[in-house]
């Protein structure tokens, strides 16, 4: 589908206006392209900001004058009419300028200044999806997970999960050194009254790692962690009667969780959907916060 990159579909793949089978192969392609799952943050970006801005309402003289212009046959008046809203243009240009400097200025403020990723402590109550996270957890450490898709292709998983759940996963295809020590098992799906659940069974450096992902309106309201406007928000739990590190965050209006007992909270999971140096260091530096 894309010869080098997938530049011009990632606005809409963003948005979620492509067809199955295009989004399919969009997220095949940023599992091994840098390139663009850089292009695709940043757009990312640009929409939340632009979620931000206030409606700024047009003055009503603005449109009385503009009402005017196309109900009048008198040229003299017509032309009359265009100065008038000429004049009365830069009522509206000024707040879109300042809006635009705004934007511009979180851009950069987003791409150069910020600390992009916080992971903080929770001691609330485990959503329901960190629950049967946990519970699938439990089953594959003693072997009794079971599969409805078994394959250790990224792509095909991500296939097989969007077609059968509709929801996205972006697990990242691994350098070749690396292979041995990132092994995907295969996945479960769950029909459930709300929506879809999907599990995803890996083993990072022969540890049991479960990934469980839903749609945020599966869970009930407040459930699903906040996205994080100005950095990707992680939150951290430790199971204490298994030991295990959990890790939940929310992109995209999907809700994810991590379940492991790897070191340092679990990170190295995170690193099966980022190959990227840069980020990989991001997440394993990332302070954690209470």
């Amino acid at each position: 589908m894309f010869r080098r990159h997938a530049s011009k579909y990632l606005s809409a793949f963003a948005q979620s206006e492509l067809s199955n089978a295009q989004a399919s192969s969009v997220a095949a392609h940023l599992r091994s392209c840098d390139r663009c799952r850089g292009e695709l943050d940043e757009i990312e970006c640009g929409i939340s900001l632009a979620k931000q801005l206030p409606t700024i309402a047009a003055p009503p003289s603005l449109y009385s004058a503009i009402q005017n212009l196309f109900q009048s046959r008198d040229l003299t008046a017509a032309v009359s009419s265009r100065r008038f809203v000429r004049r009365r243009a830069w009522w509206v240009a000024i707040p879109a300028a300042a809006a635009i400097i705004a934007v511009l200025g979180s851009i950069l403020w987003y791409k150069k200044l910020r600390d992009p990723i916080s992971v903080e402590s929770i001691s609330r109550r485990p959503t329901k999806l960190e629950t049967l996270a946990l519970d699938l957890q439990m089953q594959q450490r003693h072997g009794l997970q079971q599969l409805d898709f078994t394959t250790d292709d990224p792509e095909a998983l991500a296939e097989w999960a969007l077609e059968k759940t509709g929801l996205q996963v972006h697990l990242a295809d691994q350098a070749v050194e690396d292979l041995q020590e990132y092994k995907m098992e295969g996945a479960k799906f769950f029909a459930t009254a709300s929506g879809p659940i999907l599990a995803v069974f890996l083993r990072i450096d022969q540890v049991p790692v479960t990934l469980a992902a839903a749609r945020v309106d599966a869970l009930a309201k407040g459930e699903a962690p906040s996205q994080g406007i100005w950095r990707k928000k992680i939150f951290y739990r430790l199971d204490s009667s298994s030991g295990a590190n959990l890790l939940s965050w929310t992109r995209d209006e999907q809700t994810y969780v991590f379940v492991s007992e790897l070191p340092n909270l679990g990170r190295a999971a995170c690193f099966v959907c980022h190959t990227n140096a840069r980020r990989r260091e991001l997440i394993g530096n990332a302070k954690l916060g209470h």
